[in-house]
């Protein structure tokens, strides 16, 4: 099995980590005062709080899968990554673009994630990873496919 290069590392370690920032912040919030109601035996949780705990859940299995078997040199570790890395690139630019005027910390801060994220989008593109990962049409196509299923369940269930 060959080892993985610096950049693929790169890669599988950014995703990682967003799989562990996501699991700290699903931690928090499922144990947040307010987020869920106890009547007895009951426990009353809204529908949007639901769908939020769903949509952190899925972001943090496909984290910790697609950077586990991108560092494996599984192509499904690429397709999983590069749709996440595109999910998150485009909500980051979605919240820039509507929240951010002006040059400010908030704003450089927000640019930075988003050049960190670009940059593993192009790592994981380049000609030597794609052919090491032996990525083809069918691959491409599977990470519009899962990339447009994440941005329905991100965006539409609300």
């Amino acid at each position: 099995m060959r080892k993985a290069n610096a950049k693929e590392i790169y890669v599988a370690s950014l995703v990682l980590l967003i799989g562990v920032i996501y699991l700290a912040a699903q931690a928090d919030a499922l144990f947040a005062i307010g987020s869920t109601r106890i009547k007895g035996d009951l426990i009353q949780l809204s529908k949007n709080e639901m769908l939020s705990h769903l949509r952190s859940i899925l972001t943090i299995v496909l984290c910790f899968s697609g950077g586990i078997l991108l560092l494996k040199n599984k192509t499904s570790g690429w397709i999983i990554s590069q749709s996440i890395l595109l999910l998150l690139t485009t909500i980051a630019l979605g919240i820039y673009i509507s929240n951010i005027s002006g040059l400010n910390l908030a704003g450089i801060i927000l640019m930075t994630g988003i050049l960190i994220l670009l940059l593993a989008i192009i790592f994981l593109n380049l000609p030597q990873i794609r052919k090491r990962f032996m990525i083809s049409k069918k691959s491409n196509l599977s990470v519009v496919i899962l990339f447009v299923v994440l941005v329905g369940f991100y965006f539409l269930l609300q």
